[in-house]
């Protein structure tokens, strides 16, 4: 399940970005499945930062983004 949400964000992350740019999913294990996905572009995290392309993409797949700083 996670691996398929991950895949999700990736494929609507790359809707977001220019053609070409990489966009990779990184698949680990903690306590529980985890992925994550990384603009793999110098410019990936201004496109963030500006847009939020990542925190919109797991928006749109259904995933609540939250501030790990906020406890």
């Amino acid at each position: 399940m996670v691996d398929g949400a991950a895949v999700d964000i990736q494929a609507r992350v790359r809707a977001k970005l220019p053609p070409g740019t990489p966009v990779t999913v990184k698949k680990y294990t903690t306590d529980r499945g985890a992925a994550s996905v990384t603009i793999a572009d110098v410019r990936g995290m201004a496109w963030q930062a500006r847009d939020g392309v990542l925190t919109r993409s797991a928006g749109e797949a259904g995933i609540e983004v939250r501030d790990w700083r906020a406890g």
